[in-house]
């Protein structure tokens, strides 16, 4: 799957650019079952408002729906790991959510209706 990561303020070295690609891997690892083609992440990491902060957010894009996490620390690493777990939990309550709905739909289907209660 296709992942880009960028920066608005700062240069993105290898061992960052490895660093994201890791961090990431636990929700493409969720992604597996769609089409390379439909999903698009975006890593951007900057450094904070605040002096000595960094800003790292990830983007999801996967069936018309955006996920964006992102968190600011004191540590690159630890506003990457954050940012992930947020964006993760967002996708989880997507796919709960649209479980719910399909098993629902499911449920609708398999009720008898009678020609009479038309």
């Amino acid at each position: 799957m296709p992942l880009q990561v960028t920066s608005d303020n700062l240069e993105i070295t290898p061992s960052m650019k490895a660093l994201a690609e890791q961090k990431i891997s636990k929700i493409l690892a969720k992604l597996a079952d769609y089409p390379e083609d439909l999903v698009d992440t975006r890593v951007v990491m900057n450094t904070g408002s605040a002096e000595g902060t960094f800003e790292a957010k990830v983007s999801l894009k996967t069936n018309g729906k955006t996920i964006v996490g992102e968190d600011f620390e004191y540590n690159l690493e630890s506003a990457l790991v954050k940012a992930v777990d947020d964006a993760l939990r967002q996708y989880n309550k997507e796919k709960e959510k649209k479980e719910a709905k399909a098993w629902q739909e499911r449920r609708d289907m398999k009720v008898f209706k009678d020609e009479e209660d038309e």
